[in-house]
């Protein structure tokens, strides 16, 4: 056991090549007492005891680093345990772990617990971005008062075991946030007075999609390869093991085939808990698989855990274009670690590393790959960078871009524990991306310019945008919902925040705190807090936002409420809202929409998702556009609130827009009006209700197959079909049907699956109700509906007319009309 007393300085051994930098690794038991500085990250090692005797002062200096090595969690300065931390302070000599003068600019990361345990007793610890953090493992926390910092404690997952006895949560920002049904067993404990909240509890794991992965084709060893160079052109296929660094110098290429399997053995020579073997590529690589036949590259360990083996390294190779395509890596300690290098990485899965993803000063494409459970997501500084079609998902941290030129667009990054999408510095077009789950969406800092348009953070555990530091950087059409603090945070920031839709977030949707910039035409909905709430002496420019039937005087916040804040200019108001364009392909989370909706290209609401349309909106679609309820579908207007579906633009053109399908889902359509479309609502196999709704001047008002759907309280009328059924189960009553060219098609029946009553079918140009020719001998029962004056056989189109398709038996009927009242759009 080593004892450091007094005053540390920790050295750094030539013999720790994967430990660069400020960085200490715990690898025996160790001892702290005395007055300790911390400015360096600290890592205990699993079989390794950090303890802090009591009475000890730990003072930790601020440090936010760009070089974070994979074993780390934060940028900022942190004790990481995955063997045993134990804070052994006493009534009488307390522990101290602070950092002094601590503020939103200046904090240290925290202690995170990751595998390992912690036992803290009599100890205060504050100026942390989060004084304790459990990702997995146990913690026992007693006598203890964590206060001054941003999060009090933070337990990730319900397997953590962590216990609370007799301690202080106070002043913290936030409390305690439990994720994923986390739990705390409290015992006598204070968690009062934290700004935000004491107790947040949020799911994140629900985001996580299915993983995907590639299955390899088990082979016999075909070769193996030691620590060695290879010459000229090199061709693996088959299986590989690699039991040491094997080299690929400048002029040599190596090739890897599709199917090949490359296995790395474990050297730890250092005992640090990472592997030593991998790859070194100074020439050329190619490892080109297929969806068919991926590569695989893995640990040839009995038990593989990440960090067994290095990385694929790529140095100084930019004379050609590296490729890494349809590859699977998992077991690294770095999965790819590219400098000076040209490289494009496709179709790949990166997963269970520590880093999946690291590179600096390289020219990198990133498109379509699946990145998830890794520590770390990516770590890129200094280079350009195209990032596209990527899920990045289910890892400790999204990714971490520093002074990076280039675009990131429509990757989902989702439910990531501790950051979704950091960017720090650089020049970035961060366009389409879908954020949701992660602890924060989209966090930026110290960005001098930058495009930030058309992403979507929904249900991020804090803010769903955060800007640090920036200027002259544009927030534009981003769709920021149900986030669980602040939809959008400025701080210290200049910046264009315009054109967004910001709903229903837990806090604010845009709190501030300094900003010197505009705030204009964004939609501001149902934010619990304040629609905008200022923070700070700074007076800020903020007209012609929306804010829905809101009181101003309760939603905004300023120097009104507050003498010493500034002033926030928010006239003129705008009187209706701000027509939004939804910027994605598909909806993955529940959503509501209100306002004015613009759906330029097909949208589908994904399996587990309920699109929710709020009474009065609008929702305009695009020509040939159309929306595909996969998930559910609520469309609840009011009588004198009701939701409108249309066109983009003013026209009579009935197949203007597609259609509104609900496939395998559930649906409901209350006081809405429909024009302009294809087919208004199409029904797939779905339980649907249609309630006091209007469908005029569409090619179809409802076509439906399956069911079951009651269609009630509905007009239909200048439509070339009114509805249209196929083989479906439908209860149809106390509706109107007139001035289409066809009231009702029956494509075909079944077994009596139709009922059709108390209806007002008339004046329909050809036919009031017809059989259709799918019609295998199958009749209808359309009792006891109004048809109009005369003899209702003379336009009904049945077995009377065309032997083979059916009867439609209309007796008896009504001689009157229904009163039937549909309050349809003024």
């Amino acid at each position: 056991m080593r004892l450091l007393s007094i005053f540390i300085v920790f050295l750094f051994c030539s013999c720790l090549p994967l430990f660069a930098g400020d960085q200490t690794v715990i690898y025996e038991d160790t001892v702290w007492n005395g007055e300790v500085s911390l400015s360096e990250d600290v890592l205990v090692l699993p079989g390794a005891t950090l303890t802090i005797q009591a009475g000890t002062n730990v003072v930790v200096s601020p440090s936010e680093s760009t070089q974070t090595q994979p074993e780390f969690l934060s940028p900022l300065t942190e004790i990481t345990v995955r063997g045993n931390l134990v804070v052994n302070g006493s009534e009488s000599s307390p522990v101290m772990i602070t950092m002094p003068g601590a503020d939103n600019n200046t904090e240290w990361a925290g202690i995170y617990i990751d595998g390992g345990s912690l036992q803290l007793s009599h100890t205060t610890i504050s100026g942390a971005d989060v004084a304790v953090t459990v990702i997995n493992g146990t913690a026992e926390i007693s006598e203890s008062a964590l206060t001054g910092n941003r999060h009090g404690l933070i337990v990730m997952q319900p397997e953590a075991v962590v216990s609370a006895k007799n301690s202080k949560f106070i002043e913290n920002k936030y409390g305690i946030i439990l994720l994923n049904g986390a739990k705390v067993a409290q015992q006598d404990c204070t968690i009062r007075d934290n700004e935000k909240q004491d107790v947040h509890e949020w799911d994140t794991a629900s985001h996580i999609p299915t993983e995907k992965v590639y299955t390899a084709t088990e082979k016999d060893d075909d070769s193996a390869y030691n620590s060695e160079s290879l010459l000229s052109t090199v061709i693996w296929k088959d299986k590989v093991v690699v039991n040491g660094i094997v080299r690929v110098p400048a002029k040599s290429r190596l090739i890897i085939m599709p199917g090949t399997v490359v296995e790395f053995t474990k050297s730890d020579t250092n005992n640090d808990g990472i592997g030593e073997n991998g790859l070194l590529v100074m020439g050329m690589l190619i490892a080109k698989g297929t969806e068919e036949q991926p590569i695989i590259f893995r640990s040839a360990e009995k038990n593989p855990q990440r960090g067994d083996w290095d990385a694929i390294n790529i140095y100084t190779s930019d004379g050609f274009q590296n490729l890494i395509e349809y590859c699977q890596i998992e077991h690294a300690y770095r999965a790819i670690h590219l400098h000076y290098s040209n490289v494009v990485i496709n179709n790949s899965i990166l997963r269970n590393n520590y880093r999946a993803l690291q590179f600096q000063e390289s020219l990198v494409s990133v498109s379509g790959n699946d990145i998830y459970d890794n520590k770390s997501a990516m770590r890129a500084r200094d280079s350009e960078l195209l990032f596209t079609d990527n899920r990045i998902y289910n890892n400790y941290l999204g990714p971490y871009i520093f002074r990076i030129t280039g675009k990131v667009t429509n990757n989902s990054v989702i439910g990531n524990a501790l950051d979704g999408l950091r960017i720090r510095e650089g020049a970035l077009a961060v366009e389409g991306n879908y954020l949701a789950g992660n602890k924060y969406g989209l966090a930026v800092a110290y960005a001098m310019f930058g495009n930030f348009t058309g992403n979507v953070m929904n249900d991020n555990v804090e803010s769903g945008i955060a800007l640090k530091g920036t200027d002259r950087v544009d927030v534009a059409g981003n769709f920021v919902q149900s986030n669980g603090g602040n939809g959008i945070s400025l701080l210290n920031s200049k910046a264009t925040i315009k054109g967004n839709h910001i709903s229903d977030n837990i806090e604010r949707g845009i709190g501030i705190n300094s900003f010197n910039g505009l705030i204009t035409e964004n939609n501001l909905l149902n934010n619990k807090l304040y629609a905008i709430g200022l923070e700070s002496a700074d007076d800020v420019s903020a007209p012609g936002n929306w804010y829905g039937n809101a009181d101003l005087d309760k939603v905004i916040f300023d120097k009104k409420d507050d003498p010493s804040k500034g002033s926030l200019d928010y006239k003129p108001v705008r009187k209706g809202p701000v027509p939004y364009t939804w910027p994605l392909a598909a909806i993955d989370d529940d959503t509501t929409w209100e306002g004015e909706f613009i759906v330029p290209q097909r949208l589908d609401v994904n399996v587990g998702s309920t699109l929710r349309i709020a009474p009065g909106s609008v929702i305009k679609f695009g020509k040939k556009s159309s929306l595909w309820a996969f998930g559910n579908f609520d469309a609840l207007g009011t009588p004198e609130r009701r939701i409108k579906f249309s066109a983009l633009e003013k026209t009579d053109n009935k197949t203007y827009w597609d259609q509104l399908t609900t496939e395998r889902a559930s649906a409901r359509f209350f006081n809405c009006d429909f024009e302009n479309a294809f087919m208004a609502v199409h029904v797939h196999f779905s339980d649907v209700e249609v309630r006091g709704c209007t469908f005029r001047n569409n090619d179809s008002g409802v076509r439906f197959r399956g069911g079951p759907v009651e269609i009630s309280n509905s007009l239909f009328e200048k439509n070339v079909y009114g509805m249209v059924s196929y083989l479906a189960r439908g209860d149809i009553r106390d509706n109107i049907f007139t001035n289409n060219d066809i009231g009702i098609l029956i494509r075909a029946e079944r077994n009596g699956g139709m009922k059709i009553e108390h209806n007002n079918i008339f004046d329909n140009h050809q036919h009031n109700l017809r059989m259709g020719d799918f019609n295998p001998e199958q009749d209808v029962t359309a009792k006891n509906n109004w048809w109009g004056t005369g003899d209702p056989a003379e336009n009904i189109f049945d077995e009377r007319d065309e032997p083979g398709i059916g009867m439609a038996f209309y007796e008896p009927y009504a001689v009157n009309a229904f009163s039937i009242e549909v309050k349809s759009e003024k």
